[in-house]
Formats: structure tokens, C-alpha cells, sequence
């Protein structure tokens, strides 16, 4: 289905006060995910008409969504503000859940409708192109279930790749122990200013110049 059944273009703007303090979010690319860009006082933010984000809405970069700059707003940018350069839309959460939307948005089947939108000579895309993806939508049900199975592998794979790095560490210790190696510790480099008058230097380098004895 469009996934204009599932979601609605939000149109509101605020005025930006110059003496408050606001969040702005940042559209990563590849399908990245939205993090925070800055936080400012409005005094400081040029352009005053802006939108405010809410967690769990689908922000979309107008330039950058045929890059991947699209995302579900996280909880810790609800109140956030962007410009009209980006296109909000609110979820119907009783039929889409955004945790499923968000890994729907990884796939190349999504990714694919957005780079095959409009000219190929014109990368923005409008709010009318986004709302007539295709999405696919089991119940809702069958959506949660996939987001544990989705998010649950994530985090087993996270245990087992740090399992892994502890064990190989655990090896590496023992082989170096066996072979009579010591593992020295690694030194913060030291921060000194040096002159050296240039009618002294005769090559290029600090090995040349120092020899091999000095130090970072």
C-alpha cells in the first residue's frame, strides 16, 4: 500500500524566539538515522519559520532523502526544529509502528522508489512523492514481533562480536606470555614546541633532524 495510509504530512511552522534555547536536528545519509545537530538560542538561527519535530515522526531531507537522509525522530529530539527543508509526517502508530518503519526505510526496495523519483537531473524530492511510496504493512502484531526478532539479532550479534574481541585479547595474551613478549603500554604523545634554526637543517624529516630516538 502507499504509505499515505499510514501516515500524514505535518504543515505546521513556529516562530523561532530569539531568546529561547532550541535543538536542531541533522539528517544523516545512507539511511543513518536523525541525530542532533546543535542547540542554539534563537537569536542565532537566521531563518525564524521552522517546524518541531516530535519523537517517533518521519522526518525527511528534501535534498538529501536520494542519499538516504530520512529517519524516524528518536525520543531524545522531541522539540526539536527544522526548516522547511525537511518534510515531517506524522505515524498513525495503531496501524505502522516506527520501529517498523525504520527498518523498512533500510531496505533497497524503499530506497529505490525515493532515487527513481522525478528528473535524475533534480535530486529534491517533494512531500507528494514520499506519500505515495509503497510500504509493505502486516498487522500490527506481526509488525512488533518482527521489530523484537530485528532488534533482539542486533544485540546478540553485538554480544557474540564482543565475546569475540575479549576472547581474541584472552589468546593473544597467553601466545605473547608463552613467547616471553612483553605488551608495553602505549604512551600519550608528548606536546613540545621545538625551534631549529634553518641554516642548521640539511634534510627534511624528524628522524633526520632529531634521529630515531625522539619521541611523539
Amino acid at each position: 500500500m502507499n504509505i499515505k495510509d499510514v501516515v500524514s504530512h505535518k504543515k505546521e511552522f513556529i516562530t523561532i524566539d530569539d531568546n529561547l534555547k532550541y535543538k536542531r536536528c541533522r539528517v544523516q545519509l545512507r539511511g543513518q538515522g536523525i541525530v542532533l545537530r546543535d542547540e542554539v538560542f534563537g537569536e542565532n538561527i537566521k531563518t525564524k519559520r521552522q517546524q518541531i519535530c516530535q519523537a517517533k515522526d518521519f522526518l525527511v531531507a528534501e535534498i538529501d532523502a536520494k542519499f538516504g537522509g530520512y529517519g524516524i525522530v528518536p525520543n531524545e529530539l522531541d522539540g526539536a526544529v527544522v526548516s522547511s527543508h525537511y518534510f515531517l509526517f506524522k505515524i498513525d502508530k495503531t496501524r505502522l509502528l516506527p520501529e517498523y518503519l525504520s527498518i523498512f526505510l533500510k531496505l533497497d526496495v524503499f530506497a529505490s522508489q525515493i532515487k527513481a523519483t522525478g528528473s535524475t537531473n533534480y535530486a529534491a524530492i517533494r512531500p507528494q512523492h514520499v506519500l505515495n511510496y509503497k510500504i509493505a504493512l502486516p498487522i500490527i502484531e506481526v509488525q512488533q514481533k518482527l521489530v523484537d526478532n530485528y532488534y533482539g539479532d542486533i544485540k546478540k550479534a553485538e554480544r557474540l562480536e564482543s565475546e569475540v574481541i575479549a576472547k581474541t585479547k584472552q589468546i593473544e595474551e597467553v601466545l605473547f606470555n608463552e613467547l616471553g613478549i612483553s605488551i608495553e603500554q602505549k604512551q600519550a604523545p608528548k606536546k613540545q614546541l621545538i625551534f631549529i634554526k634553518f641554516e642548521n637543517l640539511r634534510e627534511w624529516g624528524i628522524d633526520k633532524i632529531f634521529g630515531n630516538n625522539f619521541s611523539n
